[in-house]
Protein backbone atom coordinates (compact mmCIF):
# COMPACT_ATOMS: atom_id res chain seq x y z
CA UNK A 1 0.00 0.00 0.00
CA UNK A 2 1.21 3.75 -0.74
CA UNK A 3 -0.69 6.66 -0.84
CA UNK A 4 1.30 8.23 -2.59
CA UNK A 5 1.10 6.39 -6.13
CA UNK A 6 -0.34 8.02 -8.77
CA UNK A 7 -3.27 5.69 -8.78
CA UNK A 8 -5.19 2.74 -8.21
CA UNK A 9 -3.46 0.23 -10.98
CA UNK A 10 -1.08 -1.64 -9.03
CA UNK A 11 -1.24 -5.29 -8.48
CA UNK A 12 -0.61 -5.42 -4.75
CA UNK A 13 3.36 -6.21 -4.84
CA UNK A 14 5.95 -4.24 -3.24
CA UNK A 15 6.84 -3.00 -6.56
CA UNK A 16 3.41 -2.22 -7.80
CA UNK A 17 1.35 -1.39 -4.74
CA UNK A 18 -2.34 -0.60 -4.42
CA UNK A 19 -2.50 3.25 -3.22
CA UNK A 20 -5.93 2.54 -1.38
CA UNK A 21 -6.70 0.66 1.80
CA UNK A 22 -9.56 -1.08 0.84
CA UNK A 23 -7.98 -2.40 -2.73
CA UNK A 24 -5.13 -3.36 -0.91
CA UNK A 25 -7.61 -5.80 1.88
CA UNK A 26 -9.63 -6.69 -1.08
CA UNK A 27 -6.65 -8.85 -2.58
CA UNK A 28 -5.80 -10.55 0.75
CA UNK A 29 -6.94 -14.54 1.28
CA UNK A 30 -9.81 -16.22 2.61
CA UNK A 31 -7.51 -18.82 3.16
CA UNK A 32 -5.39 -16.32 6.24
CA UNK A 33 -1.63 -15.49 6.51
CA UNK A 34 -1.56 -12.66 4.68
CA UNK A 35 0.39 -9.61 5.21
CA UNK A 36 -0.73 -6.04 3.66
CA UNK A 37 1.86 -3.82 4.40
CA UNK A 38 1.08 -0.01 4.20
CA UNK A 39 3.49 2.59 3.56
CA UNK A 40 4.63 5.71 5.20
CA UNK A 41 1.52 8.84 4.30
CA UNK A 42 -1.79 10.06 5.58
CA UNK A 43 -4.39 7.72 3.95
CA UNK A 44 -7.94 10.11 3.92
CA UNK A 45 -9.08 9.43 0.71
CA UNK A 46 -12.66 7.61 1.12
CA UNK A 47 -11.88 4.43 -0.28
CA UNK A 48 -8.97 4.47 2.47
CA UNK A 49 -12.08 3.33 4.74
CA UNK A 50 -12.05 0.05 6.49
CA UNK A 51 -15.05 -1.21 7.22
CA UNK A 52 -14.66 -4.94 6.12
CA UNK A 53 -12.14 -7.41 6.09
CA UNK A 54 -10.91 -10.53 4.49
CA UNK A 55 -11.05 -12.57 7.47
CA UNK A 56 -8.13 -15.15 7.86
CA UNK A 57 -8.84 -18.84 9.26
CA UNK A 58 -8.02 -20.26 12.69
CA UNK A 59 -4.44 -18.99 14.06
CA UNK A 60 -3.98 -17.87 10.34
CA UNK A 61 -4.50 -14.05 11.07
CA UNK A 62 -4.72 -11.71 8.18
CA UNK A 63 -2.49 -9.08 8.73
CA UNK A 64 -2.43 -4.83 8.43
CA UNK A 65 0.92 -3.29 9.53
CA UNK A 66 2.50 -0.47 9.01
CA UNK A 67 6.06 -0.73 7.11
CA UNK A 68 7.44 1.73 9.46
CA UNK A 69 5.37 2.12 13.16
CA UNK A 70 4.02 5.68 13.86
CA UNK A 71 4.19 6.64 10.20
CA UNK A 72 0.80 5.54 8.92
CA UNK A 73 -2.04 7.99 9.91
CA UNK A 74 -5.68 7.20 8.67
CA UNK A 75 -8.25 9.44 8.61
CA UNK A 76 -11.24 7.68 7.58
CA UNK A 77 -13.99 6.32 9.59
CA UNK A 78 -13.23 2.38 11.32
CA UNK A 79 -15.85 0.20 12.43
CA UNK A 80 -15.41 -3.66 11.86
CA UNK A 81 -18.72 -5.41 11.52
CA UNK A 82 -19.67 -8.80 13.42
CA UNK A 83 -18.45 -10.92 11.11
CA UNK A 84 -14.89 -10.30 11.49
CA UNK A 85 -12.41 -12.65 12.54
CA UNK A 86 -8.81 -13.51 12.66
CA UNK A 87 -7.71 -9.97 11.81
CA UNK A 88 -4.83 -8.22 13.11
CA UNK A 89 -3.32 -4.52 13.33
CA UNK A 90 -0.03 -3.23 13.95
CA UNK A 91 2.18 -0.27 14.06
CA UNK A 92 -0.88 1.96 12.56
CA UNK A 93 -2.54 5.64 13.55
CA UNK A 94 -6.25 6.28 13.62
CA UNK A 95 -6.68 10.06 13.72
CA UNK A 96 -10.03 11.24 13.22
CA UNK A 97 -13.45 12.86 14.67
CA UNK A 98 -14.94 9.37 14.00
CA UNK A 99 -15.85 7.08 16.42
CA UNK A 100 -13.74 3.57 15.48
CA UNK A 101 -14.78 -0.02 17.10
CA UNK A 102 -14.77 -3.63 16.01
CA UNK A 103 -17.16 -6.47 16.25
CA UNK A 104 -16.79 -10.01 15.65
CA UNK A 105 -13.71 -12.19 17.19
CA UNK A 106 -10.39 -13.10 17.14
CA UNK A 107 -9.20 -9.99 16.35
CA UNK A 108 -5.81 -8.53 17.74
CA UNK A 109 -4.55 -4.68 17.81
CA UNK A 110 -0.60 -3.98 18.19
CA UNK A 111 1.03 -0.63 18.82
CA UNK A 112 -1.64 1.45 17.52
CA UNK A 113 -2.63 5.02 18.37
CA UNK A 114 -6.23 6.10 18.61
CA UNK A 115 -7.10 9.71 18.55
CA UNK A 116 -10.64 11.30 17.97
CA UNK A 117 -14.17 11.22 18.16
CA UNK A 118 -17.31 13.04 17.38
CA UNK A 119 -18.06 15.83 19.49
CA UNK A 120 -21.73 15.18 19.94
CA UNK A 121 -24.00 11.45 20.24
CA UNK A 122 -23.58 8.74 21.87
CA UNK A 123 -19.79 8.26 20.97
CA UNK A 124 -16.63 6.69 22.25
CA UNK A 125 -12.86 6.78 20.73
CA UNK A 126 -12.73 3.40 20.19
CA UNK A 127 -15.49 0.74 20.89
CA UNK A 128 -15.50 -2.96 21.34
CA UNK A 129 -19.23 -4.74 21.14
CA UNK A 130 -21.89 -3.75 19.82
CA UNK A 131 -25.80 -4.69 21.04
CA UNK A 132 -27.12 -6.10 17.79
CA UNK A 133 -25.90 -9.64 18.87
CA UNK A 134 -24.62 -10.88 22.53
CA UNK A 135 -21.99 -11.28 22.33
CA UNK A 136 -21.30 -8.23 20.72
CA UNK A 137 -17.58 -9.43 20.05
CA UNK A 138 -15.09 -11.62 21.81
CA UNK A 139 -11.68 -12.98 21.74
CA UNK A 140 -9.99 -9.46 21.19
CA UNK A 141 -7.04 -8.03 22.20
CA UNK A 142 -5.93 -4.62 22.54
CA UNK A 143 -1.87 -4.65 23.13
CA UNK A 144 -0.04 -1.35 23.62
CA UNK A 145 -2.05 0.85 22.41
CA UNK A 146 -3.03 4.62 23.38
CA UNK A 147 -6.09 6.26 22.86
CA UNK A 148 -6.64 10.15 23.27
CA UNK A 149 -8.06 13.24 21.67
CA UNK A 150 -11.35 15.40 21.72
CA UNK A 151 -14.41 14.07 21.85
CA UNK A 152 -16.27 11.24 22.57
CA UNK A 153 -17.75 9.82 25.85
CA UNK A 154 -15.05 7.21 26.93
CA UNK A 155 -11.93 6.81 24.93
CA UNK A 156 -11.99 3.11 25.08
CA UNK A 157 -15.26 0.79 25.77
CA UNK A 158 -15.73 -2.80 25.96
CA UNK A 159 -19.70 -3.48 25.38
CA UNK A 160 -21.58 -6.83 25.70
CA UNK A 161 -18.64 -8.54 25.03
CA UNK A 162 -16.60 -10.98 26.36
CA UNK A 163 -12.79 -12.88 26.82
CA UNK A 164 -11.30 -9.36 25.90
CA UNK A 165 -7.63 -8.51 26.54
CA UNK A 166 -6.84 -4.89 27.50
CA UNK A 167 -2.53 -5.06 28.07
CA UNK A 168 -0.57 -2.26 28.36
CA UNK A 169 -2.79 0.64 27.06
CA UNK A 170 -2.35 4.28 27.96
CA UNK A 171 -5.82 6.72 28.12
CA UNK A 172 -6.53 10.17 28.81
CA UNK A 173 -10.07 11.69 27.81
CA UNK A 174 -9.29 15.21 26.71
CA UNK A 175 -12.82 16.26 26.47
CA UNK A 176 -14.45 17.81 23.27
CA UNK A 177 -17.65 15.96 23.86
CA UNK A 178 -20.59 18.67 24.05
CA UNK A 179 -22.85 16.31 26.45
CA UNK A 180 -25.95 16.34 23.36
CA UNK A 181 -26.36 12.85 24.13
CA UNK A 182 -28.12 13.67 27.64
CA UNK A 183 -26.53 13.21 30.70
CA UNK A 184 -24.36 10.28 29.58
CA UNK A 185 -21.39 8.95 31.60
CA UNK A 186 -17.83 9.72 30.71
CA UNK A 187 -14.87 8.07 31.41
CA UNK A 188 -11.27 7.55 30.13
CA UNK A 189 -11.94 3.44 29.91
CA UNK A 190 -15.48 1.91 30.61
CA UNK A 191 -16.02 -1.96 30.82
CA UNK A 192 -19.71 -2.29 29.99
CA UNK A 193 -22.51 -4.92 30.50
CA UNK A 194 -19.55 -7.58 30.02
CA UNK A 195 -17.70 -10.41 31.57
CA UNK A 196 -14.47 -12.39 31.31
CA UNK A 197 -12.57 -9.13 30.42
CA UNK A 198 -8.74 -8.21 31.79
CA UNK A 199 -7.07 -5.09 32.30
CA UNK A 200 -3.71 -5.50 32.45
CA UNK A 201 -0.71 -2.50 33.28
CA UNK A 202 -3.16 -0.36 31.87
CA UNK A 203 -2.05 3.69 32.52
CA UNK A 204 -4.61 6.34 32.90
CA UNK A 205 -3.22 9.88 33.08
CA UNK A 206 -4.27 13.06 33.56
CA UNK A 207 -7.91 12.43 33.25
CA UNK A 208 -8.41 15.98 34.83
CA UNK A 209 -10.00 18.38 32.86
CA UNK A 210 -13.63 19.46 33.62
CA UNK A 211 -16.09 17.24 31.59
CA UNK A 212 -20.00 17.39 31.19
CA UNK A 213 -20.63 13.75 33.04
CA UNK A 214 -17.29 12.60 34.47
CA UNK A 215 -18.19 9.12 36.45
CA UNK A 216 -14.70 7.98 36.46
CA UNK A 217 -11.39 6.87 35.11
CA UNK A 218 -12.20 3.33 35.22
CA UNK A 219 -16.08 2.96 35.07
CA UNK A 220 -17.76 -0.59 35.69
CA UNK A 221 -21.14 -0.38 34.61
CA UNK A 222 -23.84 -2.79 34.01
CA UNK A 223 -27.40 -1.89 32.71
CA UNK A 224 -30.76 -4.05 31.91
CA UNK A 225 -30.54 -3.23 28.17
CA UNK A 226 -28.75 -6.48 27.78
CA UNK A 227 -28.63 -10.16 28.80
CA UNK A 228 -24.94 -10.86 28.83
CA UNK A 229 -24.11 -10.48 33.03
CA UNK A 230 -21.16 -8.09 34.25
CA UNK A 231 -19.11 -10.31 36.15
CA UNK A 232 -15.66 -11.64 36.36
CA UNK A 233 -13.46 -8.16 34.90
CA UNK A 234 -9.98 -8.57 36.50
CA UNK A 235 -7.68 -4.87 36.65
CA UNK A 236 -4.62 -5.70 37.13
CA UNK A 237 -1.27 -3.82 37.56
CA UNK A 238 -2.73 -0.72 36.73
CA UNK A 239 -2.30 3.14 37.42
CA UNK A 240 -4.76 6.02 37.89
CA UNK A 241 -2.76 8.95 38.31
CA UNK A 242 -4.58 12.34 38.47
CA UNK A 243 -8.24 11.81 38.60
CA UNK A 244 -11.11 14.44 38.07
CA UNK A 245 -13.53 12.11 40.28
CA UNK A 246 -13.57 9.09 41.34
CA UNK A 247 -11.02 6.79 40.07
CA UNK A 248 -12.31 3.75 40.08
CA UNK A 249 -16.31 3.28 39.91
CA UNK A 250 -18.54 -0.20 40.23
CA UNK A 251 -21.95 1.72 39.17
CA UNK A 252 -25.43 0.71 37.04
CA UNK A 253 -28.76 -0.68 37.64
CA UNK A 254 -27.78 -3.98 37.15
CA UNK A 255 -25.16 -6.68 39.35
CA UNK A 256 -21.72 -6.37 38.98
CA UNK A 257 -20.11 -9.48 39.86
CA UNK A 258 -16.65 -10.96 40.86
CA UNK A 259 -14.66 -8.04 39.80
CA UNK A 260 -10.79 -8.27 41.07
CA UNK A 261 -8.62 -5.15 41.47
CA UNK A 262 -5.21 -6.09 42.56
CA UNK A 263 -1.56 -4.47 42.62
CA UNK A 264 -3.17 -1.59 41.21
CA UNK A 265 -2.75 2.27 42.01
CA UNK A 266 -5.17 5.10 42.17
CA UNK A 267 -3.44 8.32 43.31
CA UNK A 268 -4.93 12.24 43.33
CA UNK A 269 -8.32 12.98 42.74
CA UNK A 270 -10.80 15.35 44.83
CA UNK A 271 -13.04 11.82 45.20
CA UNK A 272 -13.40 8.68 46.23
CA UNK A 273 -10.17 6.10 45.47
CA UNK A 274 -12.85 3.01 44.30
CA UNK A 275 -16.06 3.34 45.18
CA UNK A 276 -19.67 1.85 44.26
CA UNK A 277 -22.09 4.34 44.26
CA UNK A 278 -25.75 4.28 42.11
CA UNK A 279 -29.51 2.87 42.89
CA UNK A 280 -28.40 -0.41 41.77
CA UNK A 281 -27.51 -3.49 43.75
CA UNK A 282 -25.12 -6.53 43.81
CA UNK A 283 -22.16 -4.62 42.85
CA UNK A 284 -18.93 -6.56 44.39
CA UNK A 285 -15.44 -5.83 44.36
CA UNK A 286 -12.00 -6.88 45.67
CA UNK A 287 -9.59 -4.66 46.18
CA UNK A 288 -6.24 -6.74 46.95
CA UNK A 289 -2.30 -4.96 47.27
CA UNK A 290 -3.74 -1.37 46.62
CA UNK A 291 -1.92 1.85 47.14
CA UNK A 292 -4.74 4.20 47.12
CA UNK A 293 -3.95 7.75 48.48
CA UNK A 294 -4.25 11.84 48.08
CA UNK A 295 -7.99 10.81 46.96
CA UNK A 296 -10.80 13.03 48.89
CA UNK A 297 -11.29 9.80 50.48
CA UNK A 298 -10.41 5.85 50.33
CA UNK A 299 -12.70 3.89 49.74
CA UNK A 300 -16.28 4.39 49.81
CA UNK A 301 -19.43 2.05 49.44
CA UNK A 302 -22.43 3.50 48.69
CA UNK A 303 -25.51 2.71 47.14
CA UNK A 304 -28.35 -0.33 47.80
CA UNK A 305 -27.67 -2.32 50.71
CA UNK A 306 -26.56 -5.66 48.28
CA UNK A 307 -23.00 -3.74 47.11
CA UNK A 308 -19.80 -5.42 48.81
CA UNK A 309 -16.20 -3.89 48.88
CA UNK A 310 -13.66 -6.34 50.47
CA UNK A 311 -10.44 -4.85 50.71
CA UNK A 312 -7.19 -6.17 52.26
CA UNK A 313 -3.09 -6.40 51.93
CA UNK A 314 -3.52 -2.20 50.68
CA UNK A 315 -1.63 0.71 51.86
CA UNK A 316 -4.05 3.73 51.86
CA UNK A 317 -2.52 7.13 52.73
CA UNK A 318 -3.67 10.68 52.38
CA UNK A 319 -7.03 10.86 52.03
CA UNK A 320 -8.73 13.62 54.37
CA UNK A 321 -12.03 12.42 55.19
CA UNK A 322 -11.24 8.97 55.40
CA UNK A 323 -9.32 5.75 54.66
CA UNK A 324 -13.02 3.70 54.41
CA UNK A 325 -16.68 5.33 53.94
CA UNK A 326 -19.86 3.04 54.23
CA UNK A 327 -22.67 5.16 53.45
CA UNK A 328 -24.57 1.11 52.89
CA UNK A 329 -24.09 -1.98 51.92
CA UNK A 330 -21.55 -3.98 53.32
CA UNK A 331 -17.33 -2.97 53.43
CA UNK A 332 -15.30 -5.50 55.12
CA UNK A 333 -11.39 -4.83 55.62
CA UNK A 334 -8.28 -6.50 57.08
CA UNK A 335 -4.62 -6.50 56.84
CA UNK A 336 -4.26 -3.32 55.46
CA UNK A 337 -2.05 0.04 56.38
CA UNK A 338 -3.38 3.02 57.09
CA UNK A 339 -1.86 6.73 57.45
CA UNK A 340 -3.14 10.22 57.74
CA UNK A 341 -6.29 9.58 56.12
CA UNK A 342 -9.42 11.60 58.38
CA UNK A 343 -10.28 8.03 59.68
CA UNK A 344 -7.61 5.32 60.19
CA UNK A 345 -8.57 1.65 59.89
CA UNK A 346 -8.27 -0.57 63.01
CA UNK A 347 -9.84 -4.08 61.76
CA UNK A 348 -7.64 -7.69 61.95
CA UNK A 349 -3.87 -7.02 60.77
CA UNK A 350 -4.06 -3.31 60.12
CA UNK A 351 -1.74 -0.70 60.89
CA UNK A 352 -0.72 2.87 60.95
CA UNK A 353 3.01 2.53 59.99
CA UNK A 354 3.87 6.05 57.73
CA UNK A 355 4.63 4.43 54.55
CA UNK A 356 6.86 7.08 53.27
CA UNK A 357 9.22 6.04 56.10
CA UNK A 358 8.52 2.44 55.04
CA UNK A 359 9.79 1.93 51.87
CA UNK A 360 7.21 3.95 49.68
CA UNK A 361 8.99 6.30 47.16
CA UNK A 362 7.40 5.21 44.27
CA UNK A 363 3.76 4.24 42.85
CA UNK A 364 5.64 1.35 40.83
CA UNK A 365 7.05 -0.68 43.73
CA UNK A 366 8.20 -0.90 47.22
CA UNK A 367 12.08 -0.57 48.08
CA UNK A 368 13.95 -3.75 48.93
CA UNK A 369 14.08 -3.15 52.28
CA UNK A 370 10.12 -2.25 52.85
CA UNK A 371 8.67 -3.73 55.99
CA UNK A 372 5.23 -4.16 53.34
CA UNK A 373 6.56 -6.79 52.06
CA UNK A 374 5.36 -9.46 54.32
CA UNK A 375 3.06 -7.26 56.51
CA UNK A 376 -0.26 -8.59 54.66
CA UNK A 377 -2.21 -11.74 55.25
CA UNK A 378 -0.34 -14.77 55.93
CA UNK A 379 3.21 -13.20 55.55
CA UNK A 380 2.25 -11.47 52.24
CA UNK A 381 2.99 -8.38 50.74
CA UNK A 382 0.91 -4.82 51.37
CA UNK A 383 1.18 -2.78 48.84
CA UNK A 384 1.72 -2.63 45.04
CA UNK A 385 4.40 -4.26 42.62
CA UNK A 386 4.12 -3.26 39.39
CA UNK A 387 7.20 -3.75 37.63
CA UNK A 388 6.27 -6.86 35.10
CA UNK A 389 4.41 -7.26 31.92
CA UNK A 390 1.30 -8.95 32.63
CA UNK A 391 0.63 -11.56 30.28
CA UNK A 392 2.73 -13.13 27.02
CA UNK A 393 2.74 -11.09 24.55
CA UNK A 394 -0.20 -11.59 22.05
CA UNK A 395 -2.04 -13.75 24.17
CA UNK A 396 -5.64 -13.72 23.67
CA UNK A 397 -8.36 -14.52 27.02
CA UNK A 398 -7.86 -18.19 28.06
CA UNK A 399 -4.64 -18.84 25.82
CA UNK A 400 -1.26 -20.61 28.04
CA UNK A 401 -0.10 -17.41 29.74
CA UNK A 402 -2.55 -14.81 29.14
CA UNK A 403 -2.97 -13.61 33.04
CA UNK A 404 0.35 -14.91 33.97
CA UNK A 405 3.15 -11.84 35.46
CA UNK A 406 6.10 -12.64 33.55
CA UNK A 407 9.87 -11.88 33.76
CA UNK A 408 10.01 -8.74 31.33
CA UNK A 409 9.98 -5.63 32.96
CA UNK A 410 7.46 -2.83 32.05
CA UNK A 411 9.45 -0.05 33.11
CA UNK A 412 11.14 1.59 30.32
CA UNK A 413 7.09 1.80 29.53
CA UNK A 414 7.12 0.12 26.21
CA UNK A 415 7.18 2.40 22.86
CA UNK A 416 7.07 5.72 25.21
CA UNK A 417 8.95 8.04 23.16
CA UNK A 418 6.54 7.45 19.87
CA UNK A 419 3.54 7.71 22.64
CA UNK A 420 5.09 10.73 23.18
CA UNK A 421 5.30 12.10 19.88
CA UNK A 422 1.33 11.80 19.32
CA UNK A 423 -0.17 12.41 22.76
CA UNK A 424 2.05 15.77 23.01
CA UNK A 425 1.45 17.27 19.80
CA UNK A 426 -0.70 20.33 20.64
CA UNK A 427 -0.95 21.23 16.80
CA UNK A 428 -2.06 17.81 15.44
CA UNK A 429 -4.19 17.08 18.32
CA UNK A 430 -5.70 19.97 19.26
CA UNK A 431 -5.73 19.47 22.98
CA UNK A 432 -3.34 22.15 24.78
CA UNK A 433 -0.82 20.23 27.14
CA UNK A 434 -0.99 19.51 30.79
CA UNK A 435 -0.02 17.03 33.51
CA UNK A 436 3.15 15.16 31.77
CA UNK A 437 2.84 16.58 28.24
CA UNK A 438 4.03 20.28 30.14
CA UNK A 439 6.86 18.25 31.57
CA UNK A 440 10.10 17.34 29.57
CA UNK A 441 10.28 13.85 31.54
CA UNK A 442 9.77 10.51 29.77
CA UNK A 443 6.19 8.64 30.76
CA UNK A 444 8.17 6.84 33.10
CA UNK A 445 10.48 9.38 34.60
CA UNK A 446 6.56 11.29 35.16
CA UNK A 447 4.63 8.36 36.55
CA UNK A 448 7.78 7.41 38.65
CA UNK A 449 7.75 10.65 40.20
CA UNK A 450 4.00 10.74 41.42
CA UNK A 451 5.25 10.61 44.62
CA UNK A 452 7.75 13.33 44.57
CA UNK A 453 10.70 11.00 44.41
CA UNK A 454 12.74 11.21 41.18
CA UNK A 455 13.31 8.04 38.78
CA UNK A 456 15.96 5.93 40.46
CA UNK A 457 17.23 4.57 37.35
CA UNK A 458 18.58 5.07 34.13
CA UNK A 459 16.42 5.49 30.88
CA UNK A 460 19.77 6.33 28.66
CA UNK A 461 21.48 3.03 27.14
CA UNK A 462 24.48 5.34 26.22
CA UNK A 463 26.54 4.15 29.06
CA UNK A 464 29.68 5.86 27.99
CA UNK A 465 27.72 9.23 27.24
CA UNK A 466 29.92 9.63 24.02
CA UNK A 467 26.38 10.33 22.21
CA UNK A 468 26.63 7.31 20.29
CA UNK A 469 24.63 3.76 21.53
CA UNK A 470 27.20 1.05 20.63
CA UNK A 471 28.33 -2.86 21.16
CA UNK A 472 30.63 -0.25 24.38
CA UNK A 473 27.25 0.64 25.97
CA UNK A 474 26.31 -3.23 25.67
CA UNK A 475 29.88 -4.12 27.46
CA UNK A 476 29.23 -1.71 30.03
CA UNK A 477 26.10 -2.95 31.04
CA UNK A 478 27.49 -6.60 31.10
CA UNK A 479 30.02 -5.31 33.34
CA UNK A 480 27.74 -4.21 36.16
CA UNK A 481 25.77 -7.40 36.49
CA UNK A 482 24.80 -8.18 39.77
CA UNK A 483 25.20 -4.83 41.01
CA UNK A 484 22.54 -2.13 41.80
CA UNK A 485 24.25 0.37 39.66
CA UNK A 486 21.45 2.53 38.82
CA UNK A 487 23.13 4.33 35.46
CA UNK A 488 23.31 0.57 34.07
CA UNK A 489 19.67 -0.63 35.92
CA UNK A 490 17.74 0.15 32.59
CA UNK A 491 14.76 -1.72 33.67
CA UNK A 492 14.69 -0.31 37.01
CA UNK A 493 13.69 -3.66 38.99
CA UNK A 494 16.47 -2.57 41.72
CA UNK A 495 19.64 -4.93 40.25
CA UNK A 496 21.41 -4.97 36.67
CA UNK A 497 20.88 -8.35 35.28
CA UNK A 498 21.08 -9.47 31.74
CA UNK A 499 16.99 -8.26 31.38
CA UNK A 500 18.81 -4.82 31.12
CA UNK A 501 20.43 -5.51 27.84
CA UNK A 502 16.87 -5.91 26.75
CA UNK A 503 16.25 -1.88 26.81
CA UNK A 504 19.65 -1.63 25.03
CA UNK A 505 19.15 -3.89 22.35
CA UNK A 506 16.05 -2.19 21.41
CA UNK A 507 17.92 1.12 21.18
CA UNK A 508 20.78 0.01 19.45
Amino acid sequence: MDTTRPDDSGDGSLAQPKKYLSSGIALMSPNGGDTLIVLPGIYSNALDEIDSMVNGQTDAYNRVIAQQDGTVVITTPFLLPVSTQWVQFEGLRWESAFQKGVMGHHIRFFRCGFRGSEANGNRVTFGIGTNDQTPGAHHVLIEDCWFYGLGGRYNLLVFNSEQIVLRRIVARHDSGWDGSAGSNPEAAICIYSSRDVQVQNALCIDNTLNYFYWEATLYLNKNNGTSLPMENVVVQGTLCLHNRGVGIKLDGAGPVTNSIIRDTVVWDGPSAGVATNSGGSGHQVLLDQMLIGQNDRGVSCGGQSGNQIETLNSILVDNPNGAFIQNSGTLTHRYNNCFNNGAQCQATGETGLDPYANGLLFPTRLEADSIFWALGEGGTRMGMNITRQIGISGTLYGEPGFDSVTTEPLWPWPFEQRIASEMCDETQSGVADRGWCLTPQSLTQYVWGTLGNNFPCSSDPDQDGNGQIDVLDGCQIVSQIGSTTASADLNCDGIVSQADLGPFMATW
